[in-house]
């Protein structure tokens, strides 16, 4: 427990945090909690109640998951997610073969609510969107097809976002980015109508 004059975490906070982990045998996962709470001791509100929540259903398995997912995210407006490319058969195979997730493991994070589904255009808000992966930036444009006078994207794009609760336990992972998903992604997206640059 950090020095009572560093603490800035509140009196309930340390009260719901010290409920949840009391029962935590794993020392792996008791050190993500180790990690949780001293991050809130030093900024004040970095975790919320779901936050915690969700930390408690992790298994040492959806640790290893999460690891990975986020490996391979992408940033844009402070938000981390995969592509998912509409007309792929994701059902039977894996997402990406270099990291080796199944549709399975990624239900798994929707199921314990460190994931969401949801549609890409939610990201787009201009022509033109910036992504980060790692230490690298690239720029998304748009690159629309007209069909009776309408601009359009050739296909419907999905992404698999983090939660807040998700994006909160992010801050404790130290993992290297997995740059060859980047490739599969933009390969992805080229066929939907969107090109990606480094910049």
């Amino acid at each position: 427990m950090p020095d009572n004059k560093n603490v800035q975490a509140s009196e309930d906070w340390l009260a719901e945090f010290f409920d949840r982990s009391k029962n935590v045998s794993n020392e792996e996962i008791q050190e993500a909690w180790a990690k949780v709470l001293a991050q809130e001791c030093s900024m004040k509100g970095s975790f919320n109640y779901d936050a915690l929540d969700l930390l408690k259903r992790f298994t040492l398995d959806d640790a290893a998951i999460f690891e990975k997912f986020f490996s391979s995210t992408f940033k844009c407006n402070d938000e981390f997610f995969l592509f998912e490319y509409a007309d792929r058969p994701f059902n039977s195979y894996t997402i990406f073969d270099d990291v080796g997730m199944l549709m399975n493991d990624v239900s798994r994070l929707i199921e314990i609510g460190a994931v969401v589904k949801q549609e890409f255009s939610n990201f787009i808000t201009s022509k033109e969107t910036k992504l980060i992966h790692g230490d690298d930036e690239y720029s998304l444009k748009l690159v629309l097809n007209r069909h009776a006078g309408v601009e359009f994207i050739n296909n419907y794009f999905y992404v698999y976002q983090l939660t807040t609760a998700g994006k909160q336990l992010s801050k404790i992972i130290s993992v290297e980015k997995n740059k060859k998903f980047v490739n599969f992604a933009f390969n992805c997206l080229a066929h939907g109508g969107l090109c990606a640059d480094k910049k």
